[in-house]
């Protein structure tokens, strides 16, 4: 399965990589993609999306190129496109033709848009140095995700969630149910683009899953390198051995047992 899979995200790649480098918009693999790329110099084997991390400004400018320019089995799904539903803050470009799984009644309220092989696009913003301005940022971000949980179709948690995480996730649902879908979005986006174009030596991933919520310098960010993955040149971050060290540790040990592992391929 993961190896037609692999070949069908590849030829989606091809077309991504071709046009961000027709307009020059720069950005990086990331999460297990960047992970694959420096152990593996390929798919880790049961990956089933390609991770992307990217500047906001340069995501805005991305935006407006895949909307002009995408052929139409392809389709940039945004968080406000799931509505009246929220599945995450993580924008896709997403292959229309090619389904993950046998479809669901969640798949049909999420007009199977996550039940498609995606690009997911990590978007990172400008923050202040401050730690304490950090550490409201970061809550913010957690608290927001929290209320928005409450549009899922149905809750749901992963094996990392711990009791108190699930007693506060309840909570955050309800006190979450009362507001519009829209509002929830606009506030997420504003915790963080209020900061947009400060002079600061930090970045927020600020879209990302809740336990990759995280700070890192900006400086791991300002340099490029190039590996090759599935016999292809991309590009990774200059500071890509702190970036995945502080997201998982030791990075370069393949995981034994990955049971743990949700693969999108699954029914959530």
């Amino acid at each position: 399965m993961f190896e037609q899979l692999h070949e069908n995200l590849i030829e989606m790649w091809d077309v991504f990589d071709g046009l961000c480098k027709k307009y020059n918009i720069p950005y990086w693999l990331d999460s297990g993609c960047a992970i694959g790329a420096v152990r593996e110099k390929d798919f880790i084997p049961w990956d089933d999306d390609i991770d992307v991390a990217i500047m906001r400004d340069d995501f805005n400018r991305l935006k407006v190129v895949l909307t002009q320019e995408l052929d139409s089995k392809y389709k940039l799904v945004e968080p406000k496109d799931y509505s009246p539903y929220f599945f995450d803050f993580i924008p896709k470009l997403i292959d229309l033709t090619v389904p993950l799984r046998s479809e669901t009644a969640e798949d049909r309220a999420y007009k199977n848009f996550q039940n498609r092989m995606s690009i997911d696009f990590i978007i990172l913003d400008e923050v202040p140095d401050a730690k304490w301005k950090q550490k409201i940022i970061k809550f913010k971000c957690k608290f927001l995700y929290g209320l928005a949980r409450s549009k899922r179709y149905h809750m749901v948690y992963d094996k990392k969630t711990s009791c108190v995480e699930k007693l506060a996730g309840g909570l955050c649902y309800i006190l979450g149910k009362p507001f519009q879908l829209e509002t929830l979005l606009k506030m997420y986006e504003n915790n963080t683009v209020r900061y947009h174009g400060i002079h600061s030596n930090t970045i927020i991933r600020s879209n990302s899953l809740l336990y990759f919520i995280d700070f890192f310098p900006k400086e791991s960010y300002k340099g490029t390198v190039y590996m090759k993955f599935h016999g292809r040149e991309v590009s990774l971050p200059s500071g890509y051995d702190q970036i995945l060290t502080q997201m998982y540790g030791d990075y370069m040990t393949p995981v034994k047992d990955y049971k743990w592992f949700v693969s999108h391929a699954e029914s959530n």
